[in-house]
């Protein structure tokens, strides 16, 4: 059943790698079309299908169900010249063993795989998967003969999975079994792209970030970054908390746009703690109400954004301690200069808020100079944080608009 496709150097390199070393954990990062998912489908076929008898389960995850089937799905049942169905239940049979997927995107997913015993762990574009399922996966592959299998593409340098993964490749245990390996892909990795192709795709992306990171697989910041006052933290200590004022933001969303809400804590003068509570897309308000409640303490101050007033009300309808924070001609600037005057302070597990600081920047026009205005983009949980600070910024409750950034000194 383990095919024999075509392989690139790199891929046959890795491939006679892991043959020989057998890590636990194996990532393949960088560019797009690099040659990356590829590989760990053709690794993760002869992983489960040399599993023995009797049947076993194994965990695939994506961002989504349907990114699931299109990323890895589709391409292996073509590797395999086979068709491959998901049943309702998200699983499907490869050889005599189980495939369990699930999605990632956003703080419950993981409760699908709870209570299973995995033989293996393959997730596809690991640094969009919401921390809770990642911890989760990893406490379900108990199995023996467990390996897993991650790949994506590069984010900001400071993201966990870099940090806590890809930066510890080579690590192995007392007995000198190898633990992680990572391996970095450029485009042109991939031999089996036209070079037409390759050329054409240089030529449209833009360069800087976008190129280091797309041709490249560099893990780079966004040029014109807005935000260089920040580090992440594993979590908001007690004397923190307990010395601190506190305020929840929200951001609404739904279709497309993600509902957020963040937990932050203003410390002293010059410090901002922030904790990523709700980040996630097709929320209406009656279901951010019910995921709200469960992360709500009774009388914190929520301030969100006053253009949606409707939103505000239906919010506070459940009991919620719910402001506007009101908008005006310079209430965005006005925010960006307040919170660029502090030390920000972002928990690793608010992997949102941490990938929106990384990539949030300056407009810049068609010769490349950079504005004064920010991208309306990465930006739904640092609104949110700014909303939160509405007391803060001006006097008045819930008004940020009012004022330019010279009438309150910034």
């Amino acid at each position: 059943m383990t095919p024999q496709p075509p392989l690139s150097p790199k891929q046959a390199q890795i491939l006679d790698f892991y043959n020989r070393n057998q890590p636990y954990h194996l990532i393949l990062e960088g560019a797009v079309r690099s040659g990356k998912t590829y590989l760990n489908d053709l690794l993760w076929i002869q992983h489960v299908c040399n599993m023995p008898l009797p049947s076993k389960d194994f965990i695939m995850t994506g961002y989504t169900i349907g990114s699931i089937e299109r990323n890895i799905i589709s391409p292996m049942a073509s590797m395999l010249e086979t068709d491959i169905k998901v049943d309702a239940y998200n699983r499907f049979d490869l050889g005599p063993h189980k495939i369990n997927c699930f999605g990632s995107d956003n703080a419950k997913s993981f409760q699908a795989m709870q209570g299973m015993t995995s033989y293996g762990w393959y997730a596809n574009e690991i640094t969009i998967h919401h921390p809770n399922t990642i911890n989760e996966a990893f406490e379900r592959c108990s199995g023996e003969g467990t390996r897993i299998f991650w790949d994506t593409n590069p984010e900001g340098p400071a993201h966990p999975v870099k940090l806590n993964f890809i930066d510890k490749s080579g690590l192995r245990d007392e007995a000198g079994n190898l633990l992680v390996q990572s391996f970095h892909f450029q485009l042109e990795d991939n031999i089996f792209l036209p070079p037409e192709y390759i050329t054409n795709v240089k030529r449209v992306t833009p360069p800087g970030m976008w190129y280091d990171r797309r041709i490249l697989g560099l893990w780079v910041i966004a040029e014109g970054v807005i935000f260089n006052n920040w580090e992440i933290v594993d979590e908001i200590p007690d004397d923190v908390k307990s010395s601190s004022r506190r305020f929840m933001g929200v951001d609404f969303g739904f279709t497309v746009d993600p509902a957020v809400a963040v937990d932050v804590y203003f410390h002293g003068e010059s410090e901002i703690w922030v904790d990523e509570l709700i980040y996630s897309v097709g929320y209406n308000n009656q279901v951010f109400a019910i995921e709200l409640e469960k992360v709500y303490e009774y009388g914190l101050p929520i301030y969100a954004d006053s253009a949606e007033p409707k939103s505000i009300d239906e919010i506070g309808a459940y009991g919620f301690n719910i402001y506007g924070a009101t908008k005006g001609p310079d209430s965005v600037r006005v925010g960006i200069d307040w919170l660029a005057s502090k030390k920000i302070y972002i928990t690793m597990r608010s992997k949102n808020i941490i990938n929106e600081f990384q990539n949030y920047s300056w407009r810049t026009d068609k010769d490349g100079k950079q504005l004064p205005v920010p991208i309306d983009a990465y930006n739904h949980g640092i609104d949110a944080i700014r909303y939160s600070a509405s007391e803060l910024i001006d006097t008045y409750r819930g008004r940020i608009g009012e004022f330019s950034a010279a009438d309150i000194g910034l």
